[in-house]
Formats: structure tokens, C-alpha cells, sequence
């Protein structure tokens, strides 16, 4: 389960994952660059919490495994909204 395999297996684009995680689009670059918690140099928003990061991964890794991602072919508004509900779903996730 990896942030690699989000950004390559999800469909999501970088604003979309943003959304996901509750962050810009330019941290989802830097995170793609190998800037997430666990690498040695990471780059980190300041009060991100660590746990939310792997749940948040752990949710949209089960989603590309049970074929809810990459989302199917639908209207920009229809993407919008279904991205926008799961981002809220996401962002209400609890860390175990």
C-alpha cells in the first residue's frame, strides 16, 4: 500500500488527490516526488498528521482494489460531485 500506487492505479488527478488528503495540489506533486512521511527527507505540512496520511492511503488503495477506481467515464459535474463526496468521507475518517 503505497502513496506510488494511489497516484499511478487511482484515475485522480492531482487536484482531485488533493481533495482526498485535504492538501494543495502542489503537496500531492511534492508527495510524488517521494516527499511522504516515510521517506528520509520528507517534506511535510506543518500539523498534517501522519496517521491521517496512511489512512486516507489505506482507504483509496482498498477503492482501486475493489474496482470503485479509477472512477468510469461521467460529466464534469458528475466527477466534481462524486470526487467532492468522497473527499468528505475521506477527510472523516478516524486513524485506528
Amino acid at each position: 500500500m503505497t502513496f506510488a500506487r494511489v497516484r499511478a492505479d487511482s484515475g485522480l488527478t492531482g487536484i482531485d488527490l488533493g481533495a482526498m488528503y485535504g492538501v494543495s495540489r502542489q503537496t500531492i506533486l511534492a508527495w510524488g516526488d517521494g516527499n511522504t512521511p516515510h521517506s528520509p527527507a520528507a517534506k511535510w505540512p506543518a500539523g498534517y498528521p501522519v496517521a491521517r496520511f496512511e489512512v486516507i492511503t489505506r482507504a483509496l488503495v482498498t477503492a482501486i482494489e475493489r474496482g470503485l477506481l479509477p472512477l468510469p467515464a461521467m460529466s464534469r459535474a458528475a466527477r466534481k460531485a462524486r470526487v467532492t463526496k468522497m473527499a468528505s468521507t475521506l477527510q472523516g475518517l478516524k486513524s485506528k
